[in-house]
């Protein structure tokens, strides 16, 4: 994705994807921004040791819980304010109620 780079991809094609969230070991500021004016769940965790590609995984949004091979991994809970503008699907809406 081209992290911490000017031109780092935008997250627009995530959310179309209908990915509930985005888990990695980090975002470049400006996707992370991005993604958040979009509604979209981001969290901060390096998994990539417990997860592997192709493993099925449920995600508790709500309760900030991964599950992957029967094991639950805890998620860093987002922001209260990032959580008000995930609520009201984006910081357009956010702003019109």
């Amino acid at each position: 994705m081209a992290a911490g780079h000017r031109a780092s991809m935008h997250p627009g094609p995530c959310k179309g994807a209908a990915l509930p969230a985005i888990i990695a070991p980090s975002f470049a500021r400006i996707f992370f921004r991005n993604a958040v004016n979009l509604g979209m769940a981001l969290f901060e965790a390096d998994l990539t040791m417990q997860v592997r590609d192709g493993d099925e995984v449920a995600l508790d949004l709500p309760g900030c819980t991964l599950i992957a091979a029967a094991t639950s991994y805890a998620l860093p809970p987002l922001p209260e304010f990032v959580q008000q503008i995930q609520r009201e699907g984006g910081i357009v809406a956010f702003y019109r109620r």
